[in-house]
């Protein structure tokens, strides 16, 4: 049987009673009222309807009695405890001696009331809702602690606490596996004189500015290690504030990005690098060749030349022995034009067979003729790869600036038609010339002057 009133208030609670007197049911329900408190509640009067009402009905608050019919509130209160120790538990019976009353507190019974005085019904029912909310949000703040000391403890990053005078209060096991430093070597240490390279000075005189005038910072640090060596980290440092807005502290937190930044390098190393040989790509080819082109332009066109190189006779050889030689005859070309080239020239694999060569520094186009053929001679060196003794050649064509082109793709293409001439009339090294080669008609000045 249930006995209700749903009131408006959103606090309303959910009161199971164990009450087995219709007439003292609607006593409490009239006292409850007459207190202002909003409820519903469901009335039972035996074990199995109280283990029902208990689970289906979830109450914020249980008043028994403490003699039913077949069962006792002493009963229901161990069932109650056993499942929860949050629910609030208030016997409203007749005589109580002093002896039960004290054994019904010892087994977890929030208060009681005796029938005969139940104007004091309301104020343990505020006292005993209020000390339930009050424990269940200390409990709901102890587990939040909990999860945020376990984060702080188990996550990668390091995590250090800093007070108002940037002095560290607090570090996590990520500092210690990173560092190499105790909590007890950091403890009361300024952030800037921890475990940081000399000379950031005028960082960590940044880094604070920027905290004071917009409560964070983050951006790339070297930590020192306390064995020796650095790494480079990630870091970011919040400002800390209280309610009136002042700073409580400083939280920081890095990480090491050392893998990170070493993936990035490969991947600029890959997108400006033939996988094969290892030199430059063509993308590279064309950014070098732009950047010596300004040099020769502010030393009022100091020549420079741009050899266009491909194999004679590298087809053959790979169709013959197959992709693993030719592969490894590339790699052995390429080291070659390297070490018959002086250390500041550019040798860039631009595709396939195909090579490209930046001479930044020439004083006559005879010395871009001589170094062509000197890369030429280091090429048709036989190599032997696994029994097999090859050779191959090579045709260079060669352009040269200002004379030849302008600019770096004009001077490209005039060295690589210069090659595809010297094929055609059967001799190695073939500089471009207006008189035997003809720059298709695009209309720019460029190609015309070429």
């Amino acid at each position: 049987m249930s006995v209700g009133s749903q009131l408006h208030d959103a606090r309303t609670l959910r009161i199971l009673m164990l009450e087995d007197s219709l007439q003292d049911a609607e006593l409490i329900v009239y006292e409850l009222r007459r207190g202002g408190i909003g409820f519903d509640t469901v009335r039972v009067a035996t074990q199995e309807e109280f283990r029902r009402a208990l689970e289906e009905y979830k109450p914020d608050l249980i008043l028994a009695d403490y003699r039913l019919p077949g069962f006792d509130g002493l009963a229901a209160l161990r069932i109650v405890r056993a499942v929860s120790h949050e629910i609030p538990f208030i016997f409203v019976t007749g005589a109580m001696g002093e002896e039960v009353a004290i054994e019904s507190l010892r087994s977890g019974a929030t208060d009681y009331v005796l029938k005969d005085r139940l104007s004091k019904l309301v104020p343990a029912v505020k006292r005993a809702v209020k000390e339930a909310r009050e424990l269940a949000q200390r409990r709901r703040a102890e587990e939040q602690l909990r999860q945020a000391a376990a984060a702080f403890e188990n996550t990668r990053e390091a995590i250090l606490m800093l007070d108002r005078s940037r002095r560290v209060t607090m570090v996590n096991r990520a500092y210690t596996m990173l560092t190499g430093y105790l909590p007890e070597e950091a403890l009361g240490r300024q952030l800037e004189r921890l475990h940081c390279n000399a000379g950031n000075e005028v960082l960590y005189r940044e880094l604070w500015e920027r905290l004071d005038s917009t409560g964070s910072w983050w951006g790339e640090t070297r930590k020192q290690r306390k064995e020796g060596g650095a790494f480079p980290a990630w870091e970011s440092i919040s400002t800390v504030r209280n309610q009136e807005g002042h700073v409580e502290g400083y939280v920081c937190l890095f990480s090491d990005i050392t893998t990170i930044k070493r993936a990035a390098d490969q991947l600029r190393y890959l997108a400006h690098h033939d996988i094969l040989t290892g030199l430059p790509n063509r993308l590279a080819f064309t950014a070098q060749l732009d950047n010596a082109l300004a040099r020769a332009r502010q030393q009022r066109g100091r020549p420079l030349a741009v050899l266009y190189l491909d194999l004679d006779g590298f087809k053959p050889i790979n169709d013959m022995y197959g992709h693993d030689y030719g592969d490894r005859l590339l790699k052995t070309v390429a080291r070659r034009i390297r070490h018959s080239i002086r250390a500041e020239d550019c040798v860039a694999r631009l595709g396939g067979d195909e090579f490209g060569i930046i001479l930044p520094v020439i004083f006559t186009p005879r010395d871009a003729i001589q170094a062509a053929a000197k890369i030429i001679q280091c090429i048709e060196e036989p190599v032997l790869l696994d029994s097999q003794r090859v050779t191959v050649s090579a045709s260079i064509g060669v352009a040269i600036f200002p004379d030849d082109a302008k600019d770096g793709e004009s001077l490209v293409r005039a060295a690589d038609m210069a090659m595809y001439a010297a094929k055609q009339h059967r001799c190695k090294v073939l500089r471009f010339s207006a008189e035997n080669i003809a720059l298709p008609a695009t209309g720019t000045d460029n190609e015309q002057e070429g």
